[in-house]
């Protein structure tokens, strides 16, 4: 008898030591953009600290901390910020496509919007303005990693031409 509750005393210090272990000790995960059309990613933990960028709904990120309603977070280009926990939902699964090798030049061939990341869900970083040329980076699915007037990010291969 006294053995059971000795276990049963450790297995409730392991349940309560468990609940008390804070969620930046814990794996990170993956959460997506919920809730919102365009999430703003803060430098601080609230609404009183500035936005840093915007990121649409769908846009993936992983959650490196949680502070008081909001996730310290990481996205897809690497930028990290703050995000409120109301407009987050747990997802699973590859986020991505691997980035394949791909290098030269391309040139818009209308005026283009740069994005963050390779799709349409995430936030533009500038217009690349028609004949312009840009430096391959490498390529994802239907997406080119390019740079131009040192900023890099991602453009649609439709509206681009690749020259070498």
């Amino acid at each position: 008898m006294k053995r059971i509750r000795s276990i049963v005393a450790l297995m409730l210090l392991v349940v309560l030591f468990a609940a008390m272990v804070p969620e930046t000790a814990q794996a990170a995960k993956l959460m997506k953009v919920t809730g919102t059309k365009l999430l703003r990613m803060r430098i601080g933990p609230g609404e009183d600290y500035n936005v840093k960028a915007r990121y649409k709904k769908g846009t993936v990120v992983t959650v490196l901390k949680y502070s008081k309603g909001w996730y310290y977070v990481k996205t897809k280009d690497g930028t990290k910020g703050w995000m409120s926990k109301n407009f987050l939902t747990k997802t699973s699964g590859p986020i991505q496509k691997a980035q394949e090798s791909a290098s030269g030049n391309a040139v818009a061939k209308q005026n283009v919007y740069m994005r963050r990341g390779p799709s349409k869900n995430y936030e533009r970083i500038m217009t690349v303005k028609n004949g312009k040329v840009m430096k391959i980076l490498g390529k994802t699915g239907s997406w080119y990693k390019v740079r131009i007037s040192g900023k890099t990010g991602f453009v649609y291969k439709g509206l681009i031409k690749v020259v070498k």
